[in-house]
């Protein structure tokens, strides 16, 4: 005759049979021994179970509504221990009770499932250094975004450099390579803004030479500034922006230290660059800055960026392009010294004249005046002078007169030199006109080009990364603490990978095990649905908890 013999346990557990949580153990008598602990009422040599069905068991309902779980082995067939979810419990009669139960077939079948690699959606990673995890997240992080300032380079233009296109003394510029680029106007000299003199002085030799045009360009540039800069391209910490100004935060989860969630930045004179930092090989970001002069422009170049298959990015920015003021009449007067001379003899002779016809003006009005051949004197004017007839004209009418006619002669005689000389100007006519003309005020050398940043102060080049605000990140931080991180590829099934709990999400678990098909359908959706394997101990369901990588 048959015996029944099957060990029946009610328990109280944690695990609900929405199978969002359940419990891992490593190895199964861990198992056995924690739901033997969990018993509220053991029942031996019971009838044989089936498997999700109804059982009856002796007992108040009242006293067993805190049953939620049972474990059952039918000892007459297998000492395999089943666990089932309570799913309902109502009155038999004043000493029974009738129980629903379901299979909780992922305990049940715990270690009889072997798992192979599946597209995993998103887990707890059993690795946590920043770069490691960089699967961009299904949330937006990037609202709000403030400056995480690493670290900055003064770029201050305080070197002035002067291009021309030939010497002072007018020797020409055959040209120079700047930057590995052509250019006609080559460097003439650079100096520190606080030695201003010293290049006063040098365009000072042009206006010397008169060559003050040959000046093409002066340029304000940083040329005494490092080459080079680097910063870690994972940063240790983050400095958000909080309601209380900007507050360092330390995340528990390495990836939001990482290209998945940061933007790295570089800004220099309004300008700003932003990049990937999972783009850089290696584990700096380096910064290599040029100055091209005889463009105007300052670069920045980030180093080892492979990224899309971009061999390196580039910031370009204006520098100031300078002015100076020189005198324009006294550059000309330097080009045309040759001309010069000739038109200073000019002026003595001019002057000359002048004086010598006012004298004989005086001298005829004092004949006049004593009524003594003023006649003679009707005709006489500085017009026959000029044509020579000067000689004649004083030799009839002042015979009485010499100290007429010595006046007249000295007239004749300057009249003449002047003619001789305007022979000699008037090729340079439009010479001594163009010079006139230009007595005015100062001419104004180069192009002057404004620049805010440098007017405000603001010319530093700046380095760093671009975050979101510090709520942002904290609920970020507190997401990727509950969920894991987002992986999006097939890899090994891990249902131990922390310390307190594991979450894995499954996108088509591939999976097997020697049970009924039925059960193993319901752990595939289970895993594609999400479920966290919580570690059997009273921490149960805590978040709170440290859940540090095993």
């Amino acid at each position: 005759m048959f015996t029944p013999t099957t060990a029946l346990r009610l328990l109280d557990t944690p695990l609900e049979s929405d199978y969002r949580n359940t419990l891992w153990f490593p190895n199964r008598e861990a198992q056995t021994a924690y739901f033997l602990g969990r018993t509220i009422k053991t029942y031996e040599n019971f009838q044989y179970i089936k498997k999700n069905n109804t059982i009856v068991v002796d007992g108040e309902v009242d006293l067993l509504y805190n049953c939620n779980y049972i474990m059952y082995q039918n000892n007459n067939f297998t000492n395999k221990w089943f666990y089932a979810f309570i799913d309902r419990i109502e009155w038999a009669s004043n000493s029974s009770v009738r129980l629903y139960v379901s299979t909780d077939v992922i305990q049940t079948w715990f270690f009889d499932i072997t798992y192979y690699d599946s597209y995993v959606d998103r887990c707890h990673s059993d690795t946590d250094v920043a770069g490691d995890n960089i699967v961009p997240e299904d949330f937006s992080s990037s609202s709000g975004m403030g400056y995480f300032q690493v670290g900055s380079q003064d770029m201050t233009p305080d070197f002035i450099t002067v291009f021309a296109t030939s010497s002072p003394t007018g020797a020409p510029n055959n040209g120079t390579l700047e930057n590995g680029i052509f250019s006609g106007a080559g460097k003439l000299i650079s100096v520190s803004i606080s030695n201003i003199a010293t290049l006063k002085d040098h365009l000072d030799n042009y206006v010397k030479q008169g060559t003050a045009t040959a000046v093409s360009r002066i340029q304000q540039s940083p040329l005494n500034r490092p080459k080079s800069v680097s910063f870690a391209k994972h940063p240790a910490h983050l400095d958000c922006i909080s309601s209380t100004g900007i507050t360092t935060y330390i995340p528990n989860n390495k990836k939001l230290l990482s290209g998945a969630f940061l933007t790295a930045y570089v800004q220099m004179y309004g300008q700003e660059m932003t990049f990937n930092p999972e783009g850089i090989n290696g584990s700096n970001i380096s910064l290599q800055i040029g100055v091209d002069e005889t463009s105007g422009t300052i670069g920045v170049i980030v180093n080892n960026y492979s990224n899309n298959n971009i061999a390196a990015l580039a910031l370009t920015a204006v520098i100031p392009e300078c002015t100076w003021a020189y005198n324009q009449y006294k550059n000309d007067f330097n080009l045309h010294a040759g001309s010069n001379a000739i038109y200073n003899r000019r002026a003595s002779i001019e002057r000359s004249t002048a004086r010598n016809t006012a004298a004989l003006k005086t001298a005829i009005a004092g004949v006049e005046a004593a009524g003594t051949t003023a006649s003679q004197f009707s005709t006489f004017n500085l017009a026959r002078l000029a044509l020579g007839g000067v000689g004649g004209a004083i030799g009839g009418a002042l015979n009485s007169a010499s100290s007429i006619a010595q006046a007249g002669m000295n007239v004749y005689e300057t009249a003449q030199q002047q003619k001789i000389y305007d022979y000699g100007v008037d090729d340079i006519s439009q010479d001594l006109t163009y010079i006139t003309e230009s007595m005015t005020a100062p001419a104004v050398g180069g192009v002057a080009s404004s620049n805010i940043y440098l007017a405000t102060g603001k010319t530093a080049l700046s380095y760093g990364f671009k975050v979101p605000p510090l709520d942002i990140v904290k609920r970020c931080d507190k997401f990727l603490t509950v969920y894991g991180y987002k992986q999006s590829e097939y890899r090994a099934i891990n249902l131990h990978a922390r310390a307190s709990w594991t979450y894995i999400k499954t996108n088509g678990l591939n999976a097997s095990g020697e049970f009924p098909d039925d059960d193993m359908n319901i752990i595939k959706r289970a895993f594609n649905n999400g479920i966290f394997f919580w570690v059997y101990t009273a921490t149960y369901g805590n978040f709170e908890q440290n859940n540090a990588i095993v």
